[in-house]
Parts: structure tokens; C-alpha cells; sequence
């Protein structure tokens, strides 16, 4: 399907799909050069092709919330305050997507700065300790400079580049493909993609920028909680 003949409700889920693509491919080349390494060029394709296929699994995840909202959109309408509610707040949801996106990729480069990795264990482990991290990193990176960047980094790609012009409706079938293919692609990726084999390179390096950053704290946060769990349920108090 050409993004000429798309209506407003494709386009939108397009334009979240790309801006994320795009951040996270920004983000892996550039820890690529951030990390000070000399990687050849099977290391740089390796990395880059694999890591798209973490990025897009996390995109589908990213994007499914959307097609839902743009699949019941059009029987929404017919009233006024759904329109109105639409036409000012859809932009400012989009612009915090891609605000989320930036502030991601932002932790990333000082994790990465910290111990030359995605996130892992120890990023899960600062959920714990909340307080005294935030205050660390206060201390160590211009934390308000980059909230303002990214902020305004957000504001003018949207009003730039967010779609607006109204196209014709699809019918329900066809919007409901979308929220299947953004499920099914969801669901596939979180299934059959684990850390293991994005990190399976004999390159530390080329392991780490082969994963995404989303992917990786979220398997990691699913793994803790699933240890902790089983702990409780063996846990038996002493007699």
C-alpha cells in the first residue's frame, strides 16, 4: 500500500512506527561510534540487521495501542467531543510517544557511558533504589538540558510532520487487519526473539548493540519478577 492512498488513521500508525524505527536505528549506530570500538563490516551489518528485527518486535508492541484507538475512531465520529478531544490531544499523544522515545534512547547512552551495555540486571535493580539513582544521575549528566531538548525535539517534528489532512474510511475489516498485523507481529517477536540470541556474538559489543534497549529491560524486568515470585512460593516460614 503506497502512503499516498493511506487515510489519516494509516498514516498515523505510520508515522509512530517510522519516528520509532528511526530513533532506535539513530541509537544503535551512534552507541556504535559512541563506544570507541572498531568493528568490521559483517559486524556492523550483523548488528544493525539483527537489531532490526528486536526494534521491530518492540514497535509492534509500541504501535498496537494505536491501531486499536484508530480502528474504533471512525465509529466514534459522530460526536462532537470525540472529534474535538482527536483533533487537539492525538498530536500531543504522538509528540509524548516520540518524547518517551528520545528520553529512552537519552538512558541509554548513559547507561552504556556506565558499563558499556544495554540495559540489564543492574537497570532493572535501580527500580529498587529510585531515589538515590535519579539523584545520581542529577548529579552526573545535564538531566534538565536534555528533558528541554527532547521535549522541543518532539514538539517541532510533530507539528512539522504529524498527519492531518482526513482521507476516506476504511471499512471495519480492513482496520481491524491493522490491529492484527501489529498483534500478531507483537506477539510473534516477544515469543520467538530472546536475549540470547541477539547477544550470541563472540563481540561483547556487537552482542549488546544487536539488542534493543525497551526489549531488553523488559525481558529482564519479566524475568526478576518471575524469580521473585517462584521465591515467595517456596518460601516456608520456619516452624
Amino acid at each position: 500500500m503506497k502512503l499516498s492512498s493511506m487515510n489519516q488513521n494509516e498514516k498515523r500508525i505510520v508515522w509512530i512506527a517510522t519516528i520509532f524505527l528511526l530513533v532506535s536505528f539513530a541509537t544503535r549506530v551512534a552507541l556504535g561510534i559512541f563506544s570507541s570500538e572498531s568493528y568490521s563490516a559483517p559486524e556492523w551489518i550483523r548488528f544493525i540487521s539483527v537489531g532490526f528485527l528486536y526494534d521491530f518486535a518492540v514497535m509492534a508492541c509500541v504501535v498496537l495501542p494505536w491501531t486499536v484507538y484508530e480502528a474504533l475512531r471512525p465509529a466514534l465520529a459522530r460526536f462532537e467531543w470525540a472529534n474535538r478531544i482527536d483533533r487537539y490531544w492525538a498530536p500531543v499523544w504522538a509528540g509524548l510517544y516520540l518524547f518517551f522515545f528520545l528520553l529512552v534512547s537519552a538512558d541509554e547512552f548513559a547507561f552504556w557511558g556506565e558499563f558499556a551495555s544495554r540495559f540489564d540486571f543492574i537497570a532493572v535493580d535501580y527500580l529498587v533504589y529510585t531515589h538515590e539513582v535519579i539523584g545520581n544521575i542529577q548529579e552526573s549528566y545535564p538531566v534538565a538540558l536534555w528533558l528541554a531538548g527532547a521535549l522541543g525535539l518532539s514538539a517541532l517534528i510533530c507539528v512539522t510532520t504529524w498527519p492531518r489532512r482526513e482521507g476516506p474510511v476504511r471499512s471495519w475489516p480492513i482496520r481491524m487487519a491493522w490491529v492484527g498485523i501489529a498483534g500478531v507481529s507483537a506477539f510473534a517477536g516477544t515469543a520467538m526473539l530472546d536475549q540470547g540470541f541477539a547477544e550470541s556474538h563472540e563481540n561483547t559489543y556487537v552482542g549488546q548493540l544487536s539488542n534493543n534497549g525497551m526489549f531488553a529491560f523488559s525481558m529482564l524486568t519479566g524475568t526478576t519478577n518471575s524469580t521473585t515470585q517462584n521465591t515467595i512460593r517456596s518460601y516456608r516460614p520456619p516452624s
